[in-house]
Parts: structure tokens; sequence; C-alpha cells
């Protein structure tokens, strides 16, 4: 809910800038994107290398890839029990083989609960 509505002001904000630009005639390109440059085209992509590493070293994080965060946000989304169908369409991959073998990693936290999950299954079928 709360980055739901931190994407809906940032997209307010970007109809702003293009109603501005428009009327002060700058040209701007509309878009469909949800992170633009200032003129409505895509980042280059150096340029958001560069802003995440500067985030993440502010932040005092280790400095990672961007496109690992497509990796985390798989596993993420995995570990919450999203449906493995739903995060390859997300990912946009044809094939779930590479949404599940590639990208999503799998935690000893997340496998200590599911064979919990399957303990209690098999306690609870038990013939009494």
């Amino acid at each position: 809910p709360e980055a739901i509505e931190i994407f809906n002001l940032h997209q307010e904000e970007q109809k702003e800038i293009m109603r501005a630009k428009k009327e002060a005639g700058i040209p701007h390109k509309k878009s469909t994107y949800i992170f633009t440059n200032r003129d409505g085209e895509l980042f280059h992509p150096d340029s958001m290398r560069n802003g995440v590493k500067r985030l993440l070293e502010k932040a005092g994080l280790k400095t990672i890839r961007v496109h690992d965060l497509r990796h985390s946000h798989a596993s993420i989304l995995f570990e919450k029990d999203v449906d493995s169908k739903i995060i390859q369409t997300l990912l946009g991959h044809k094939d779930i083989k590479t949404t599940l073998n590639t990208y999503v990693k799998t935690s000893d936290t997340h496998k200590q609960k599911e064979v919990l999950k399957l303990s209690e299954l098999i306690s609870s079928t038990k013939p009494k």
C-alpha cells in the first residue's frame, strides 16, 4: 500500500512535468515507464548503475548489480508464497524453468518453514 501510494505520487509528478514542459514548448516523450530521465526517455544503464551504487554506498550496503535486484525480487516473492506463475509473469519469462532455476533462490529459513508445513501435514493425517 505505501509503495503504491509512492508510485502514484511519482506518476502524478511525471504528469505535471509533462504538462509544464508542453506549456513551455519543451519536447518531452510520453512514456509508460515508471522511471525515466527528465526528457521522458529510459535511463542509460550507466546512469542507473551509478545511481544505485551511490545509494548503496550512502546506506553502507554492499554494492550489487542492478540486475541482482531482479533475482532478489523473485526470491522475496517466492518466500512470501506468491504463486510461481505470477512471479514468472512479473519477470516476463516465457518459461517457468527460467524463473525457478535461475532467479529464485531459497533461504534456509524458507526451507525450514516448508519442512515444518510438511511435518504438520503428516501429523494431521495420522490415524488416531
